[in-house]
């Protein structure tokens, strides 16, 4: 049996049906968060990039969605309810119709049991998509997805299985829907916010877990295409996606030395946490 949560109760999911709210054309907004035996390490930050999007379009934001510590409890509750005691996806959405909003939690389980990061590595290329830094919004998923998808069917019938986007000064911006990062030595470099890059809510866990274990950590705003054929080591990150290694950028190849280390330690600062 499926639960899901709607409007202040839950519902087998069989017995629900908000089909009339999509038709009708309501507004509409969603947030995917990532959990883990019933915790939810990124609920905070998730949280906030939602009200952040409602912000931006001034939607009127209802107050039962301030007391995170009831909505992280009957979160919890719904994955109790479904039995997903491992890992998953939790979809909140929300839907402006008229004066009201509805709140639609739902919950997919996957498999394994830390914040997960790629076996085999992956083939990157350069978009043809130039990301403009000036644009407060492309911190948001919902703004970059149109440029996520036409640059996504660029890989279609290729070796690459995702890309490196650059912004209008040919500084590295992120991947496809996922943030990336550089290790030159043992030095974490990153995209900084002033180059109009994306920021998932794992990027902040990741550069606290590496300055928590000493290594250097560089957010810059001037990550060339020529720097990144000089790099060591690279991969991306997302909270749905996880972490995965990249092994090479179009003809360079790179090692495999730090990142396995830096998801250890990311996934023993997610412990403390939830705790």
């Amino acid at each position: 049996m499926n639960f899901v949560f709607f409007d202040h109760a839950f519902f087998n999911a069989c017995d629900l049906n908000v089909s009339n709210l999509v038709l009708a054309g309501n507004f509409q907004l969603e947030q995917r968060i990532w959990f883990l035996n019933n915790e939810l390490p990124f609920f905070e930050e998730n949280l906030s990039n939602l009200r952040g999007k409602a912000s931006i379009f001034r939607l009127v934001w209802p107050g039962y969605m301030d007391d995170q510590r009831e909505l992280l409890r009957l979160t919890k509750r719904l994955l109790n309810k479904n039995r997903f005691y491992k890992a998953g996806i939790v979809l909140f959405r929300m839907f402006w119709e008229g004066d009201t909003v509805h709140l639609l939690i739902q919950a997919l389980p996957a498999s394994g049991n830390v914040f997960p990061i790629s076996d085999k590595g992956i083939l990157l290329n350069f978009s043809e998509i130039i990301r403009h830094s000036g644009n407060p919004l492309s911190a948001y998923d919902f703004f970059n997805k149109a440029e996520w998808d036409v640059a996504h069917s660029g890989l279609k019938n290729s070796i690459f299985g995702n890309s490196v986007i650059l912004n209008e000064s040919g500084s590295v911006c992120e991947a496809i829907g996922a943030n990336i990062f550089f290790f030159k030595g043992k030095t974490l470099i990153t995209p900084s916010p002033e180059t109009g890059c994306y920021i998932d809510p794992v990027r902040r866990k990741i550069l606290e877990a590496a300055a928590e274990n000493q290594l250097p950590v560089v957010e810059s705003s001037r990550i060339s295409k020529n720097q990144v054929f000089s790099m060591d080591e690279i991969f991306i990150v997302s909270e749905v996606e996880g972490m995965q290694w990249v092994m090479g950028i179009e003809s360079k190849r790179y090692i495999h030395l730090y990142s396995d280390e830096l998801n250890k330690w990311l996934n023993e600062l997610l412990k403390i946490s939830v705790q």
